[in-house]
């Protein structure tokens, strides 16, 4: 038919009594199937790869709190100029002395607690001597087949600051909160994943006005990119009240109207207490646990509806 496919093949020489070759016997199986199944799932994990090496969010693993794997965003944060620097490090030559006490403990908590840890402030001393405030979000996960943590950093030494300066002068330490804010809501990044599919993921606290951009952008996104999945990934979300279950719900009922479905990856217990108690109608609103299980749940619906001819 001119059809190409992937085959594996397994052949023997035949020979008579004389030693010479009378025929050869081959077994063909075909492995297009497996061999595109394999290379889905590597095309996947490169884009996922991709997708946190590129995060503006210092992203790392440790295992028993030696570093194993960074982002060049931590390269940056700890102001090294190469990640050889930082990997195979102790996280507590990094963490100021005054707070290894409180790593320690997250850190066996860690060994025995799966799922997220609430977040944390910590003070980081970087490769150039500064000390910096950072609230580290951690959460255990399986790295190259073995139980590992996953940490993510937000640098809030300018909110310290503005604490400080609070101190002195109210108004202008106002002032500075509000200009935090305002640089906070700017990170919307909207990342189309695959055709059809859309990754907003959410870092830091989510205001009123914040929730209104992150509708604004996700439907917009929604009609450009002609979606019919949109993922919305609340792991960098370090906190929830009433308000934030509200926008979560008027954003995915938004989307929907658009003829989308919304994907919420990344639930803590926090944000689902949240939810529970505001009431909402969780009826049509899908979670996964983890943003890779809601790509792969993305990629389901779109096969599904491929098959059904309504994609």
């Amino acid at each position: 038919s001119g059809e190409v496919i992937d085959v594996r093949t397994s052949s023997v020489v035949a020979r008579d009594e004389r030693g010479e070759i009378t025929q050869i016997l081959t077994v063909i199986d075909d492995v297009t199937a497996e061999l595109k199944a394999t290379r889905a799932m590597r095309e996947s994990e490169e884009r996922w790869r991709a997708l946190v090496e590129l995060s503006p969010l210092p992203l790392s693993v440790h295992r028993a709190g030696i570093l194993i794997w960074i982002n060049d965003a931590t390269v940056r944060l700890l102001a090294a100029e190469r990640a050889d620097q930082i990997v195979g490090r102790n996280v507590l030559d990094f963490v100021h002395p005054d707070d290894h006490a409180l790593l320690r403990a997250r850190m066996q908590k860690s060994a025995t607690q799966d799922g997220s840890l609430a977040p944390l402030e910590e003070r980081y001393v970087r490769l150039d001597g500064q000390v910096i405030y950072v609230e580290v979000a951690a959460r255990t996960v399986m790295f190259e087949g073995e139980r590992a943590t996953q940490i993510a950093l937000v640098d809030v030494t300018a909110r310290k600051q503005a604490e400080e300066a609070r101190r002195l002068s109210e108004a202008q330490a106002r002032i500075i909160e509000v200009q935090v804010e305002a640089l906070r809501a700017l990170s919307t990044p909207l990342i189309p994943l695959d055709e059809g599919i859309l990754v907003l993921p959410l870092i830091g606290r989510v205001t009123d006005d914040r929730a209104e951009q992150i509708l604004e952008v996700l439907a917009e996104g929604v009609v450009a990119q002609r979606a019919s999945v949109a993922i919305l990934d609340v792991t960098g979300v370090p906190e929830a009240d009433a308000s934030f279950a509200e926008a979560i719900v008027r954003i995915a009922k938004s989307v929907r109207l658009l003829g989308a479905e919304v994907v919420i990856t990344g639930m803590t217990p926090v944000i689902a207490r949240a939810l529970v108690a505001l009431g909402a109608d969780l009826g049509r609103l899908t979670t996964c646990g983890t943003l890779r299980d809601g790509i792969a749940h993305a990629r389901g619906l779109r096969r599904d509806r491929s098959v059904g001819g309504r994609w």
